[in-house]
């Protein structure tokens, strides 16, 4: 997959934290499926995902990684969103 340019993060950043605990299919499908017509690049949900994955890792061994819980990966996630789209911190 290529890596998602620059200039498209802080919109799909923006718009993932707005439907991060979404069931519906059709947005898991805009963010994580190929193969549409769409707006963002393609899976670019998966981009995104390494991107907080790698901030995340900045700070905390993979040890530390793995052993991260429910709440405490929302935290990271909503907060590397929140940097990613420019929002100021709350």
């Amino acid at each position: 997959m290529p890596p998602l340019d620059p200039g498209e993060l802080p919109r799909i950043a923006a718009e993932l934290a707005l439907v991060l605990e979404s069931k519906d299919r059709k947005v898991y499908a805009r963010y994580f499926l190929g193969g549409q017509d769409i707006d963002i690049p393609a899976r670019s949900g998966y981009s995104v995902g390494y991107l907080i994955a790698a901030e995340a890792g900045k700070t905390r061994t993979l040890e530390e990684l793995a052993a991260m819980g429910p709440d405490e990966v929302c935290i990271v996630e909503d907060d590397a969103l929140r940097r990613f789209s420019g929002r100021p911190a709350p």
